[in-house]
């Protein structure tokens, strides 16, 4: 009679993990899909458009710098002008969480154009605006490669286990061409993918996904 509550005990353990591996499984695919268009979009979109923005912004406020040392009080021409409106609007699409890039404000073609002086202050705010992005997309790009990697292994590493794996090595992972950081692994060496981690710890949040 012991045994057998025993071994019902042991069924109903295993039942119930396989279906928190289940729900993991479901947890990570999410996370997975969430992170694979932000990278795309880091990569493809915000650097593409930073390097655009970066080479045409420093054009031109070259030039409105070499006008404003001749001729400091004298305003920008139209088509100047134009050109500086169409960097800072797109500038502010990119760089949407600097607060001081979102005050700039594009000049209005009304009444006197700004003096060169002036356009070459707003110039250079533009050009600190667009440095400080570089130095946060770089990082950004990084995390999101990291996180991406590492969920990819924990999905293969939970499928595994699904299957019948109870144990998942990094040997396991690399047939599949995948491989988690080494705080994913437990042992000596950390070869063995550490389950117990990931039971003690929001998916959502730790992956920075929770409110999508």
């Amino acid at each position: 009679m012991a045994t057998r509550k025993s071994n019902s005990g042991q069924t109903s353990e295993a039942t119930k993990l396989k279906q928190t591996r289940t729900e993991q499984l479901a947890q990570i695919r999410h996370v997975i899909a969430v992170i694979e268009p932000r990278l795309q979009k880091a990569v493809t979109y915000q650097e593409g458009q930073l390097k655009l923005l970066d080479s045409v912004s420093l054009g031109l406020y070259d030039e409105i710098d070499k006008l404003s040392k001749k001729a400091p009080a004298e305003p920008v021409t139209d088509l100047v002008l134009n050109q500086m409106n169409e960097v800072i609007r797109e500038t502010k699409e990119l760089v949407t969480d600097d607060p001081y890039v979102q005050r700039l404000q594009e000049f209005i073609p009304a009444g006197d154009n700004p003096q060169h002086r002036d356009a070459v202050v707003v110039m250079r705010q533009v050009r600190q605006g667009l440095d400080r992005f570089r130095q946060q997309l770089k990082p950004l790009v990084e995390q999101l490669n990291s996180h991406l990697r590492n969920a990819k292994g924990i999905e293969m590493a939970l499928q595994l286990y699904l299957a019948g794996h109870t144990s998942v090595t990094d040997e396991d992972l690399d047939v599949y061409d995948l491989k988690v950081s080494k705080e994913w692994m437990y042992g000596i060496p950390r070869t063995n993918f550490y389950f117990d981690k990931l039971d003690s710890l929001n998916i959502a949040a730790y992956f920075k996904v929770a409110n999508e």
